[in-house]
């Protein structure tokens, strides 16, 4: 119960590397719950082979969460064949459009976003973050970087220099450091 608790909390404030330490240090055979936690952490944290080989091995467990439904759609959508692509990325946009789901299925569209080299997609599911304040600087980060991957060192430099925020952490410094010298 008390890791169910921490878990959740972690998760709640989006720290996912906290979250995985915390699970990966568990021996115990985990919950179902404790299962979605580390799933969920994986994902959101970007270890998404880890995601997708856990996923294999317990994924039928949560065939009725329609969450868990949601990250296995992003999963498709940004790593799976063309065709699971096709049928999964409309998914995700309907759950993007859902009072219900759309902060989740905007947190997994920047990851989906990102893998798929679309600047578009990532700017709609950031202005939504941002525009309801629960976007986080490892979200701005990833923009800069997805911007400098393709070309557009300028706009990087641009969006980088207006942000508002400083990191929050030793990690956070480390992306933006890290983000700097690549633009």
């Amino acid at each position: 119960v008390d890791l169910e608790l921490v878990a959740s909390t972690f998760e709640h404030y989006q720290l996912e590397g906290l979250s995985l330490q915390l699970l990966s240090n568990n021996h115990s055979s985990p919950t179902l719950s404790l299962e979605r936690a580390k799933l969920r952490a994986l994902f959101l944290g970007g270890e998404i082979s880890e995601f997708a080989q856990r996923w294999v091995r317990v994924g039928s467990e949560f065939a009725a969460d329609p969450e868990m439904q949601l990250f296995d759609a992003a999963y498709l959508a940004g790593w799976g064949s063309p065709a699971e692509a096709s049928i999964n990325l409309p998914l995700l946009g309907e759950a993007m459009r859902n009072p219900v789901t759309d902060e989740l299925a905007h947190r997994l569209n920047l990851l989906v976003s990102y893998t798929r080299l679309d600047v578009e997609e990532y700017e709609v599911s950031l202005t939504f973050l941002m525009n309801r304040n629960l976007d986080r600087p490892p979200n701005h980060v990833r923009y800069w970087n997805l911007l400098t991957g393709l070309g557009r060192g300028a706009e990087a430099i641009e969006a980088a220099t207006s942000f508002p925020s400083h990191p929050r952490s030793a990690v956070e410094a480390t992306q933006f450091a890290e983000a700097y010298g690549r633009m």
